[in-house]
Formats: C-alpha cells, structure tokens, sequence
C-alpha cells in the first residue's frame, strides 16, 4: 500500500485573507483519510462524498498526483501547469498568477511549441534598456490581448545561451557579437508550419508597444524553419 505524503502548509489569514485551502483526497480507504487529515491544518471534502470528489478531478482534469490547483472566484483555474515560470521573482505581488500573455523565454522556453511568439532580442543591450524592452513587451501582450482570439505570448530574451540562441540560428539572425544590432525581433508561429516573420527596420536602442503591436499586425514576408 503506497502512502501519500503532504507537507505542512501555513498561511497567514492577514497575508491573503480570502485564501482557503481543500484537500481533494484520493485515499483509497477511509483510515488513510483520516491519517492524512489529522496533519493538515486546513478543510478536506468528506471521504464518504465520493461522487463530488471524482467529479471535481474529472471536471478540473487532474491525472495523477499530487496535484495543487489555484482557482479565482468564479471558479476558473488561474493557475496552470507551466507554474515555475509564474513563481520566479517577486511572486508576492503577482498573486494571484493568472497565466500571462507575455515573459521571460528563457524561464518559459516551452512557450514558443505551444504559441505564437514575439521574441525580442536585447541580449547586449544595457539594464536601462532591457528595462524599457520589458515594460514595451508586457503594454503591447496587454493592449492586444482583446483584440485576438489567437493564444498569443509577448516574450524577451535578456542572455545569450538557452533557447534564445537556437531560436536566433533557426531564424537566420545574426550571432550575437559586438556588432549585433541591439535590438531584433521575430514572429515565431511553431504550430503554424514552423513559420516565422523577422521585423525591419527596427530601432537599435529603442522600442515602444506600438511597434510591438504594429509588427504583429503587418510582420511582413512569411518564412519557414523547414
């Protein structure tokens, strides 16, 4: 018989008050239950309330476990599995962590197989600048989120190595050297046939949301990686 161990978990009421914690158990016998649920400190549906318990891990398609699931107030799942990406950095004040539109491709490299992708390379450019390419990347995934249905991501990339390098040598971008533009960007569409669109006549040491979004709306001549 295979046990499932849980941590112990605290939260603090003044943190976020209107978190609650629910175990959704899958124990096999009632005494397994009970054994687990005498070391948490938060609520569990009932084990005699089979049927909501099986519901809920088929409505919400959990396969496998153990399995945490955040959900907002209305029920809809805020939190997906490409959790680590959402986790890094200052988490406090991203929660709660609705999946975004746009981010770091080196922390969510498996972004670019699932999504359409504007990759903006600034690997050699100043803090100053990387700060204004991400501020540019997170206004125009914001402003364009409504006016697509398309599972569309905004993603940078600071340095070099990683991903970013595969995607500048599949692209036909040039290497990064001391001579590299500081500033490039691409249209990457994986699930669409490996297509591609690399932006023109783009700024070298500037960048606004505007031009993120024009780019999108006109990328130009469509290429393929195959």
């Amino acid at each position: 018989m295979r046990t499932m161990k849980f941590l112990p978990c605290e939260f603090s009421h003044a943190f976020c008050p209107l978190f609650q914690l629910l175990l959704v158990s899958a124990d096999r016998y009632d005494s397994e239950f009970h054994e687990h649920l005498s070391g948490l400190s938060f609520c569990a549906i009932p084990y005699e309330a089979e049927a909501c318990r099986i519901g809920l891990t088929r409505r919400l398609r959990v396969k496998g476990g153990p399995v945490i699931m955040m959900l907002g107030r209305d029920h809809d799942e805020v939190i997906n599995n490409n959790v680590c990406p959402m986790l890094q950095g200052d988490y406090i004040s991203s929660f709660p962590y609705y999946p975004r539109n746009y981010g770091d491709l080196t922390s969510s490299p498996m972004e670019i197989n699932q999504h359409k992708c504007v990759l903006i390379f600034c690997e050699g450019a100043d803090d100053a600048l990387q700060e204004d390419v991400m501020e540019a990347c997170q206004l125009a995934a914001t402003s364009m989120k409504p006016m697509t249905n398309e599972s569309f991501k905004v993603l940078w990339n600071l340095k070099p190595n990683g991903v970013g390098d595969w995607v500048r040598q599949a692209t036909q971008l040039p290497p990064l050297v001391s001579d590299t533009a500081l500033l490039q960007m691409v249209l990457l569409d994986l699930p669409d046939n490996s297509s591609y669109y690399v932006a023109t006549n783009l700024e070298d040491e500037h960048l606004t949301s505007q031009d993120i979004v024009n780019f999108c709306q006109n990328p130009g001549v469509r290429r393929s990686l195959t």
